[in-house]
This record gives structure tokens, sequence and C-alpha cells, in this order.
């Protein structure tokens, strides 16, 4: 049984990240003279970096055709994994910048609360983060978010999740409404509060 290490790949950071770098800008142009353009390299320059690259990670990221590139599927996962985590980084860099909030937030809630609470306070949200977007999912039971992904959930609740921090917003009280008629079939009587 023989096990391989992870340190050498990880041994210089900063030279895999420099490399990886100038993966991202080939896969994006599918071109190593477009990438040295790019990276003022020589495209020498690139295939030499790549083909390091392909070597630390012991599998081939590009096909290498007649004046032609393509990704292979190995390359396709690195360079979602690369487009996601530099958009992170840049936004979390815009954050720092701009001392503002930006990305998306997610927000779980009920119909009625959306509607009744959130929706008229969300313009004044928006206004004072505008770099931030609202993903807001609505249904009508808090168990049915089990499985969604959200940042944050408001409901009717004792505020016991475990693995969550709670807070209460506010106290509220929940009155049924129905027709005289329906009360009168089920024989409810119409009693002031006291």
């Amino acid at each position: 049984m023989v096990l391989h290490s992870h340190k050498p790949l990880l041994s210089n950071k900063q030279q895999l990240l420099s490399l990886l770098h100038t993966f991202s800008v080939a896969a994006k142009h599918l071109s190593f003279t477009l990438a040295a353009d790019e990276l003022f390299l020589t495209q020498g320059g690139v295939s030499h970096r790549i083909k390091k690259l392909e070597g630390l990670l012991r599998f081939n990221l590009f096909i290498r055709k007649t004046r032609k590139l393509e990704l292979t599927e190995e390359g396709k996962r690195v360079l979602v994994m690369l487009n996601s985590s530099f958009d992170s980084i840049f936004s979390e860099l815009v954050d720092i910048q701009t001392g503002e909030l930006s990305g998306e937030i997610y927000i779980a809630t009920s119909p009625y609360f959306a509607s009744a609470w959130l929706m008229p306070r969300l313009a004044s949200f928006r206004a004072q983060y505008p770099n931030l977007a609202v993903k807001l999912q609505t249904k009508q039971n808090q168990n049915d978010f089990q499985f969604d992904p959200y940042d944050v959930a408001i409901f009717y609740s004792s505020g016991q999740y475990p693995n969550h921090f709670s807070q209460r917003l506010f106290e509220g009280t929940r009155t049924p409404v129905c027709s005289p008629d329906y009360a009168k079939q089920l024989e409810f009587e119409n009693t002031p509060k006291t």
C-alpha cells in the first residue's frame, strides 16, 4: 500500500496561487498566446507555468490540439472552483474598501411575515445596502427550510434551535379570524377581551 502525501502540493502556496492564476487566465481565453498578452509573459512562459501546475496537481488541465486548447474535465472543475474563490475574494475586498456589505443574503420566512412586515421595509434596506442582493424564500412551515440554504430565517417560534443563533425580534399576538357564519357553524361565542 502506498500513501501519497499532499505536502509537496501545499509546500509553496504562493507559487501555487501564481500558477493557478495563470491557469485561470489561460482557461478564460483557451489560448496560451492571449493569456501571455494579458499576463505580460511570453507564450512559452505561460506554457511552462501550466506544465508545472499540471505536474504539481498530477493531472492535465488542458487537452492540447493543433492551434486549439480545450479544458479537461478536471480542468473544468478547477476553473469552477477558482472562479468561485476569486469572486469571493474580490467581493470581500470590495467590502473592505467600501465598508459596505455586498453579495447575496438569503432570507427564509413565512409568506405572511414577508408580505406584512418584511416587504414594506425592503426598499429602505436596499437603499442602505445597495450592493447586497436580497433573495427571499417563503414557505408556510419553517421545517420546509430544513434542507434549503439560507443566511437568516425569521419565524414565529420559541427560538430554540440547536446549532443556530436565535434572537427574539419582537413579541406578537396571533388571533384567528373567521366569518360570522363560520363562527356560528362552529358554535364560537363572540366574547370581547377584557
